[in-house]
């Protein structure tokens, strides 16, 4: 797994090359957005406009198949949401840029695994399984920090506390 390496801080926080890629592709598409609005026309709609309305159409459109309802309500969320995660995905193929999605944990669920705890296979950019994690019973996977996770866990009252630990290094045997 490629260790976070802190580029610069900003008082206690390690600053990664994933939050420095983020707010590049914010920045990238606050003003890509910016300057693709600026000049928008009803009388005669250009190019860019007429691709950026058939964009707002086609998402607007997958949001009203599952809640026809809401969809104008969702249109700005998911359609931020949506964007930002395709350029996040794609900004890989960039030379000298990396996704900012990283490693993926995916959740083994099974009766037997989930009787001793969560079991995760942590699959590298590679589509490969670098590793695997169990937590013990009772403790959640949450989020992801510097070479840290973060769990919480339940105690006899459904009480949860939050805790911290090394990002583990078991590697799978062959």
């Amino acid at each position: 797994m490629e260790a976070l390496s802190v580029i610069f801080s900003i008082g206690p926080f390690g600053i990664t090359r994933t939050v420095v890629t983020t707010w590049g592709i914010l920045l990238v598409l606050g003003v890509g957005c910016w300057l693709a609005t600026r000049r928008l026309s009803v009388e005669q709609p250009g190019m860019i406009q007429t691709a950026l309305e058939g964009v707002v159409q086609a998402i607007e459109s997958a949001i009203a198949t599952v809640l026809p309802e809401r969809s104008t309500l969702l249109l700005p969320f998911v359609g931020t949401l949506w964007l930002f995660v395709a350029v996040a995905n794609l900004i890989g193929l960039i030379p000298g840029l990396h996704a900012p999605t990283g490693d993926l944990w995916v959740r083994r669920t099974t009766s037997v695994s989930e009787s001793k705890g969560a079991l995760y296979d942590v699959i590298g950019r590679d589509g490969k399984v670098m590793f695997q994690v169990r937590l013990p019973e009772r403790v959640n996977l949450v989020g992801f920090g510097k070479n840290t996770i973060y769990t919480t866990l339940a105690d006899e009252d459904d009480l949860l506390t939050l805790r911290r630990h090394a990002t583990p290094e078991t590697k799978l045997k062959g």
